[in-house]
């Protein structure tokens, strides 16, 4: 799995599964949005079929595991806002405001 976790977005994550209710986040992958898809994070009661990361209670949706699998995870701040950023490179296009994509 090429999937690559900045230590910015790591810490972040560790951070957000410590204050979670139930200690699992999931990343997802749906339609979303403008030009198609969009990645997001869920909490989670249980891990089921989904596969863990190196980060512990950190899962990625299997369903959609053939695109999830080469995400890069970063997390950006800026004056404005504060976010995780995902760079994929089956990426071809995003919406105007960087919510959605389209995968090609």
């Amino acid at each position: 799995m090429n999937i690559k976790i900045s230590k910015k977005a790591s810490q972040k994550l560790i951070s957000s599964i410590e204050n979670s209710k139930n200690k699992l986040i999931l990343l997802k992958l749906k339609k979303y949005g403008c030009t198609g898809y969009a990645f997001s994070f869920e909490e989670i009661e249980k891990p089921l079929n989904n596969l863990e990361t190196h980060i512990t209670g950190f899962y990625l949706e299997f369903e959609n595991i053939e695109i999830i699998k080469d995400v890069n995870i970063d997390y950006a701040t800026d004056h404005f806002q504060k976010k995780f950023t995902f760079e994929h490179p089956k990426m071809q296009s995003m919406c105007g405001c960087g919510e959605s994509f389209l995968i090609g």
